[in-house]
């Protein structure tokens, strides 16, 4: 697992600074834009995006149209799962979709 200590270590760092970013943005919210529980979400993102990086190092190591077929494929998978997410929560608890939605999509950008 030598070629992803590099991506561990970037995307702590940068996930670290994400997490703080909003930590201190969060208070200065509208009530209608915060989300109490955002951390959740962005573990969630991580976790993902980690995941997602040891199926393209597997699938590298098979061939390039492996490679490829797995981007495409878990990309699509990927967004699929997101927004599924996000329209369920909003469904069911619709005074908090605003901010959860909101949340999950800028996790989802950074």
């Amino acid at each position: 697992m030598k070629s992803s200590d590099g991506f561990v270590l970037k995307l702590g760092i940068f996930s670290i600074l994400i997490g703080a970013a909003m930590h201190f943005v969060e208070p200065e919210k509208k009530k209608k834009m915060q989300f109490a529980n955002h951390y959740f979400i962005h573990l969630f993102i991580i976790f993902i995006t980690f995941l997602f990086h040891l199926g393209l190092l597997n699938a590298g190591k098979k061939s390039d149209a492996a490679f490829i077929r797995f981007f495409m494929g878990a990309t699509g998978a990927k967004l699929f799962l997101f927004m599924s997410i996000m329209l369920v929560y909003g469904l069911m608890n619709k005074e908090g979709a605003f901010g959860f939605i909101l949340h999950f999509f800028v996790y989802y950008l950074f």
